[in-house]
């Protein structure tokens, strides 16, 4: 009998804060309403979705943005916004 697998087994790895330009470009879209191409790492893999960004929260210790189609994502893993490739970290005092 194989041991069952919990989210303990897998830990999340710590959030990490993106670029705060970067955040804004976020904030511009969804407050726009625009509808954006998100590239973003999904494990090992690259994968786009495409959609209206509705909201930018934090939850359990990371940053999140939410489509209107209900698609979550966590900050750190975003690839890039439209063509805009997300900038290494800066020290710029936000963050979850």
């Amino acid at each position: 009998m194989t041991k069952m697998e919990s989210p303990r087994d897998h830990p999340t790895p710590p959030y990490i804060p993106i670029d705060c330009s970067f955040y804004d470009r976020l904030e511009e879209a969804a407050t726009l309403r625009r509808e954006v191409r998100l590239r973003y790492r999904d494990g090992d893999t690259e994968a786009e979705v495409r959609g209206v960004i509705v909201d930018l929260g934090i939850a359990a210790g990371a940053e999140w943005l939410t489509l209107r189609v209900g698609f979550r994502l966590r900050l750190d893993h975003l690839i890039a916004l439209d063509d805009h490739e997300v900038p290494p970290v800066s020290a710029c005092g936000r963050g979850a």
